[in-house]
């Protein structure tokens, strides 16, 4: 049995700490999302490290037993934050509602990823308030891998391939799949432009392109002995451990500090390097011979560790719900001091009465009461399970009731039909046209036009977020102009503002939106600002 290691437990506490901070805003650690693959190094190490030891005991894994004990072990805290999202987004905060309905589904069923991708959602840029349920993406892509990963831990078991043993065979499928997944989505950047000029959401989510830390994970986890490891260790390889892991522990911080999402070199083979690092931590902060686990698992980092899948699940909703400066107005410093501590409070709870018990078979426990008062098992299941499902369609129901539909007539232009509002420059026109009165002078007609081109409303140029805001952009700004299109680039916008310009069809102000479709360079930028230089 792999007994518990504090060691990791800390690195849990470390990945989660990176991770909740970035989320935060805080400036400190711009590549602190970077904790998730941190969390998928650990993850893949330590269920490989349980398959292959029920391997060896029994000769094949009880699958069934397995995908119970990761229900027992995810569930009920997910369960929880699915029923705080369904009735906070519905019965108060409705923008959020809309999202919260379409990707309740795919969460509960861990496809969560693939939906973003079908639905062009990003994970680096959002306009509006972010989904609530955006975090469980990562849990998806583990979930997907462990639904594969056991029968292919089986199978590699199980076939002989000359004298290679099984441990060597799990480290080389792992190895070999990490480096193709890699390569996967090295490809697909390059050849898409990925992380700049283009958003790299397509890699960043994918199970096909992010699967590097798992598959690490797993290839350490073959190599690991907890068995054949010498707890009596010469000083001089017990300081050459703990230096190795000490040299990863600061690549870790200086990914964390310093590499940002659209770092390209993370895109270029830096997830792939950053798992490594991770996998030489694990492997170091696991040894029983070595202080360095014991000082990393200290009791701080191990309460952080311990509670890291609660505090994970829980501060996404709760930062997308209190955004500073939106939501609350409060000075940043105490808004995330308050934000952190409800995070902390309620993952507590959540692992004090809920997660802790329900592992330590709480469920169980409640079965037996109700069998031994003549209640049969299959019915006790029966009413556990529609107690916890009614329970969770009436949060659905009473949450979603209030969801406001899409407002349709904001849609104008989907489909890449440009909505350009014409009133404004059909007036300019009439002016100037070549049939205008005759006996006005030429610097006449030119004061005339300059004046009625400075009465023309403001333009707005953009793409399909400006074509969805259209009717809240004239309530509040009055008459405008609309020039969008869906998926509209910056060259595109700087053509449109020289036609418009070209046809005295520009005035003095005009609005830009932009950076939906793509990140903005400068590169991007100069030729619309040169358009607009008389302006």
């Amino acid at each position: 049995m792999i007994r518990r290691l504090p060691g990791l437990d800390g690195l849990r506490g470390i990945a989660v700490l990176a991770v909740i901070i970035y989320h935060a805003d805080v400036s400190l650690l711009v590549g602190g999302f970077l904790g998730v693959d941190v969390f998928f190094v650990l993850s893949g190490f330590l269920i490989t490290s349980l398959l292959i030891e029920e391997l060896t005991r029994t000769n094949t894994v009880d699958r069934a037993r397995f995908y119970i004990r990761r229900i027992r072990r995810l569930m009920p805290a997910l369960f929880l934050v699915l029923f705080f999202s369904v009735l906070v987004s519905g019965l108060f905060v409705l923008d959020a509602a809309y999202h919260v309905r379409r990707d309740l589904p795919w969460a509960i069923t861990f496809v969560l990823n693939w939906s973003y991708l079908f639905f062009e959602k990003s994970y680096f840029v959002n306009i509006s308030r972010p989904p609530l349920l955006q975090h469980l993406w990562s849990l998806s892509v583990e979930e997907q891998f462990y639904v594969v990963w056991p029968i292919m831990l089986i199978a590699l078991y199980k076939v002989k391939i000359g004298k290679i043993t099984p441990r060597a065979k799990i480290f080389i499928a792992s190895a070999a799949l990490a480096i193709a997944s890699t390569a996967w989505m090295i490809h697909l950047s390059v050849s898409n432009g990925f992380p700049i000029p283009n958003d790299p959401s397509r890699v960043y989510f994918g199970t096909d392109t992010h699967a590097m830390g798992l598959l690490v994970g797993c290839a350490a986890a073959a190599l690991w002995r907890s068995d054949r490891l010498n707890e009596r260790l010469t000083p001089d390889r017990a300081a050459a451990m703990n230096g190795l892991g000490l040299l990863s522990l600061a690549g870790l911080a200086y990914f964390f500090v310093f590499v940002s999402e659209l770092n390209e070199f993370l895109y270029r083979g830096g997830f792939l390097v950053l798992s490594l690092l991770t996998a030489v931590l694990v492997v170091v902060a696991a040894h029983p011979g070595l202080k360095f686990g014991s000082r990393l698992g200290n009791p701080v980092l191990k309460w952080f560790g311990d509670r890291s899948y609660g505090i994970y699940l829980w501060h996404w909703p709760i930062f997308v719900l209190m955004r500073s400066g939106i939501d609350i107005q409060w000075p940043d410093p105490i808004a995330f001091v308050v934000k952190i501590a409800i995070v902390l409070v309620i993952s507590d709870l959540s692992y004090r009465f809920v997660e802790l018990p329900i592992r330590q078979g709480a469920i169980g426990s409640r079965l037996t009461v109700w069998r031994a008062a003549g209640v049969p098992r299959p019915q006790a299941r029966t009413l556990m399970t529609t107690a916890v499902t009614i329970a969770v369609l009436s949060a659905s129901l009473v949450g979603m009731y209030r969801v406001p539909a899409p407002d349709a007539g904001n849609l104008t232009g989907i489909g890449g039909i440009t909505a350009i509002d014409e009133d404004p420059v059909a007036v300019v026109e009439a002016v100037v046209a070549p049939n205008s009165d005759p006996l006005i002078s030429a610097q006449q007609a030119t004061q005339v036009s300059n004046e009625i081109q400075a009465r023309i409303p403001p333009v707005v140029f953009g793409d399909s977020v400006v074509l969805g805001a259209r009717e809240s952009l004239k309530a509040v700004m009055g008459e405008i102009s609309i020039d969008a299109a869906v998926s509209r680039q910056p060259e595109e916008i700087a053509e449109r503002i020289r036609t418009r310009r070209d046809e005295k069809r520009l005035g003095p102000d005009v609005v830009i939106h932009m950076g939906t479709n793509g990140i903005v360079q400068e590169e991007d930028l100069k030729p619309i600002l040169e358009e607009l230089s008389d302006r």
